[in-house]
């Protein structure tokens, strides 16, 4: 019983052994060198990385808030069924198209200085986020 487990045992340490190994002596890094691989790998640099980008994306969407909204839409309706003719009093099959486009546009006059006040907001937001 206990031969059985040992052989096992005796190769998987053997073969695991060979497979694990620390790390490997090739290179050596300078001090430089691993600061900039600790600042490129930090995930608190990395946050504030994309922190400044969302800020960045907040602004420019702050200031294009001042351009007029234009939308537009589109439908197209089939529809297929059976009616009664009032003047034969006879079921008939009826198909119906339709289709129907629009176009909507609107623009802000004025809010209370709201989109200035956003604006400056946001672009103080961004710089601070830039400071980091």
């Amino acid at each position: 019983m206990k031969s059985r487990l040992f052989i096992p045992i005796l190769l998987l340490s053997l073969v695991s052994g060979s497979l694990l190994q620390a790390q490997s002596t090739g290179k050596k890094w300078t001090l430089s060198e691993a600061v900039a691989y600790g600042i490129e790998n930090n995930i608190s640099v990395q946050q504030s990385q994309l922190q400044v980008t969302s800020s960045q994306s907040t602004y420019r969407q702050s200031r294009e808030s001042r351009l007029p909204n234009v939308n537009g839409n589109g439908t197209q309706t089939l529809r297929t069924g059976r009616s009664i003719d009032p003047f034969t009093n006879q079921l008939r099959e009826q198909s119906i198209n339709s289709t129907s486009f629009g176009l909507d546009a609107s623009v802000t006059l004025w809010n209370g200085f709201r989109i200035n006040n956003t604006i400056k907001q946001n672009e103080l937001n961004y710089q601070a986020h830039s400071l980091m």
